[in-house]
């Protein structure tokens, strides 16, 4: 009787695998995960080369895990598993608590934030120094920093502390005070656009320029955020809300990676992967917005991360242009390329998750740089427009 049981199990879990096997071939391959906001794997095409340097292997496992048969139900289930089962605190360094979704930044690496503070001030003696007009640094606390629960707690506040003590130039805008755990999706990292008027009227109030409380809500349904994906727990869609106005709808914003000038909202991007790209088209290395019934004259030139892309819109009441640079995607050198910052403020404002992170500044030498680096060189030094958006990354 025990050897029947055993050959059952066998049995049943040979059938198991060879279901699973015969559906994965016949079921065609997933360009794109939407839970997951990225693309699959496709199959590799073999070559000898490949195989013997080992990465048509690398490529084919990559290809099974990515369209292996019912993928999504298996990351619920494991993510369920670890939650309610196993008890643990959490799945893959992501918290699920009162309905938010969070990741932990730990450990605090003191020396990132360092390194972005030194070349905040290498680009203000290089470029800004004698030449704008008020200069500005804050930085945008992660959600998990609301979060009461103590394992929760992130660094934000110090993360900040340190670089408002090595930005030295500038003056120091606290935001910490103006936003809490309701300022975030549920399931992203971002803060909500409709969540921050407070923080633009404290931000008129220090730096000088006209604000507005007369917004138009919109809605849109069906916004899943990065750590829904992440997670892989099946979670109620959040509305995912933007303003607008006379001003906004009357910007013209161009945008170093399109030939043409667009609008301040793009709405086809709500069928992209990022849903958050609808503001300003999400992350590009340069973009402008320009409003045409400023009579102040005043300019903004902001160094930001995607989380301005929401705040942006919300400022371009009080000003005749801003320009948003990101350096993650430019090199530093190409600045006087393409701005001239004689008579403007300057805004510097990261993420705390951006300056403990490991991403990099396009920070190194034009003729050092690395291979998708030279996508980005070959493609501001010669100004085109109208190119891919940023494939290398």
């Amino acid at each position: 009787m025990k050897k029947i049981s055993q050959y059952l199990t066998i049995g049943l879990f040979s059938l198991i695998i060879l279901a699973l096997g015969i559906y994965g071939i016949i079921q065609p391959d997933k360009e794109l995960s939407l839970t997951e906001r990225r693309k699959l794997a496709s199959f590799p095409t073999f070559t000898w080369d490949s195989f013997f340097e080992g990465t048509y292997t690398e490529d084919f496992s990559e290809y099974v895990s990515d369209q292996f048969p019912a993928r999504d139900s298996f990351r619920t289930l494991a993510s369920l598993s670890r939650l309610n089962l196993f008890k643990q605190s959490d799945a893959a360094g992501l918290y699920l608590n009162d309905g938010y979704i969070y990741k932990l930044d730990y450990p605090l690496n003191e020396e990132r934030v360092i390194k972005f503070a030194t070349k905040t001030n290498e680009i203000y003696e290089k470029y800004l120094k004698g030449k704008i007009n008020n200069y500005y640094v804050s930085v945008i606390p992660s959600k998990e920093y609301y979060e009461d629960s103590a394992h929760l707690k992130a660094d934000s506040q110090k993360i900040a502390k340190i670089f408002k003590d090595a930005v030295t130039e500038a003056e120091y805008l606290d935001l910490f005070p103006l936003l809490d755990k309701e300022s975030y999706y549920r399931t992203d990292t971002h803060w909500r656009q409709e969540k921050l008027l407070p923080l633009v009227k404290y931000l008129s109030e220090k730096m000088g320029f006209m604000s507005s409380e007369n917004y138009t809500v919109n809605s849109l349904a069906s916004f899943y955020g990065v750590y829904y994906g992440q997670l892989g727990i099946k979670m109620e869609p959040e509305l995912l809300f933007y303003l607008t106005s006379e001003t906004i709808e009357s910007a013209k914003v161009t945008n170093l990676q399109k030939p043409e000038v667009t609008t301040v909202y793009d709405y086809e991007a709500y069928d992209s992967l990022d849903r958050y790209d609808i503001y300003l088209s999400g992350a590009s290395p340069l973009i402008t917005i320009e409003n045409p019934n400023d009579t102040s004259g005043k300019e903004l030139v902001i160094f930001r991360d995607s989380y301005t892309s929401s705040l942006a819109p919300l400022l371009i009441e009080g000003y005749k242009s801003i320009t948003l640079v990101d350096l993650r995607y430019m090199s530093s050198d190409l600045l006087t390329d393409y701005i001239d910052f004689t008579n403007k403020d300057v805004l510097v404002i990261y993420s705390s998750l951006l300056l403990n992170s490991t991403a990099q500044l396009k920070w190194v030498k034009l003729q050092v740089i690395g291979r998708c680096n030279k996508i980005v060189l070959r493609y501001y030094s010669h100004k085109e427009t109208g190119v891919n958006r940023w494939k290398s990354y």
